[in-house]
């Protein structure tokens, strides 16, 4: 059996191993039908301190385009929601909060989660932990900003906005309103498809930004 119906099966949380009809039109229902793959090309541009007359600046260095391949590798049925395993080339790995494909998605009545893959991650695990928050998009997504807090981030600005005909994009920013440091991130997923486009800002320390987007899917 594979790892991730194995690990939700010992979890008490497998009720069968296959593929629930995804609804054709929900947001996100690509990522949920195993087999399925999608080519990315991922930007990366990394601010970097430089040294001019005695002080300090910044520069931006792009870093080489990554074309980096995703697959629905498991999906599972788990009562009346769906996960699924996604895993990537090994290039395209999560840092921090940032967007990617990788890592287990679970989809039920109240939307869609994601939780990023990890080291020797136990995707089963990964089930749990994906639903005790909220979700990256809701099952019926309406255009708005809302304002909540969270344990990591404090005070996070979210915002729904349509993509196009048939695609919604959620951007979450959890910078700090007084010296806008933080986070900045956003992931845009197709009806009946799966995670279309992403980017990731990190905006403290050595700041750096990640955009990706599908190229074939």
């Amino acid at each position: 059996m594979a790892r991730l119906a194995a690990a939700a099966l010992a979890l008490g949380l497998l009720t069968r191993v296959g593929v629930a009809a995804p609804a054709a039109a929900r947001p996100g229902a690509g990522l949920f039908v195993a087999g399925t793959q999608w080519t990315y090309q991922v930007v990366q541009i990394d601010d970097v301190p430089v040294e001019r007359h005695g002080r300090t600046g910044w520069t931006s260095q792009r870093q080489p385009t990554l074309r980096v391949r995703c697959e629905v590798a498991e999906a599972v049925q788990l009562g009346s929601a769906r996960a699924s395993w996604i895993t990537c080339d090994e290039a395209f790995e999560a840092s921090g909060g940032m967007p990617t494909p990788a890592g287990v998605w679970v989809a039920n009545d109240q939307g869609i989660y994601h939780v990023a893959p990890a080291r020797d991650a136990v995707p089963g695990l990964g089930v749990v932990l994906a639903t005790t928050g909220r979700p990256i998009l809701a099952a019926s997504p309406r255009a708005g900003t809302t304002k909540h807090t969270t344990v990591h981030d404090g005070v996070v600005i979210e915002q729904v906005t349509r993509r196009g005909r048939d695609g919604w994009c959620v951007e979450r920013d959890a910078r700090t309103p007084r010296y806008g440091e933080g986070t900045l991130a956003q992931t845009c997923f197709r009806a009946g498809g799966g995670l279309t486009a992403g980017r990731y800002a990190y905006l403290s320390g050595f700041p750096y930004r990640v955009r990706f987007t599908v190229v074939r899917d």
